[in-house]
């Protein structure tokens, strides 16, 4: 099934040894999205995933950009994932059993700068693109299915 646009909670999909993590915004003057281990009331824990240009994603808090969202300062690996209000685009890549892959699209060959948890926020870190490589997994739930 393909990735629609919509309302989501964006959690990671550790190891089953490890707690889940929530992509929370808690400062929109360009912190990092934090990664939380529960459902708070606190900071923005749903997020408004939409269509972009060039086949990519836009995630922001609900109501828009003007909200603030994902963005980030350059395009390379070893950035935080800010919210800020000046959004950027995502490659989302769903794949057959749920788990996603959010990275920053680049032309790089042989590497995918993809999200993960570094510190309690979100970054960007580069991967290798090979064989059974493990890219950190993220699920989007739709709010509605909480």
């Amino acid at each position: 099934m393909p990735l629609e646009p919509g309302l989501y909670r964006i959690r990671t999909m550790p190891p089953p040894e490890l707690q889940p993590e929530y992509a929370t915004g808690e400062e929109r003057d360009n912190g990092p999205v934090m990664a939380w281990p529960k459902i708070t009331p606190f900071g923005i824990q749903v997020w408004e995933v939409a269509r972009a240009e060039d086949n990519q994603w836009i995630i922001t808090a609900p109501g828009g950009p003007a909200n603030g969202g994902w963005g980030r300062a350059n395009d390379g690996p070893e950035e935080d994932v800010l919210f800020t209000t000046t959004i950027r685009g995502w490659n989302i890549d769903l794949g057959e059993d749920g788990r996603c892959v959010i990275s920053v699209p680049t032309t790089v060959i042989g590497a995918i700068w993809a999200v993960t948890v570094k510190d309690e926020h979100l970054a960007v870190k580069s991967y290798p693109v090979i064989r059974d490589m493990q890219l950190p997994a993220w699920s989007l739930i739709p709010v509605n299915s909480d």
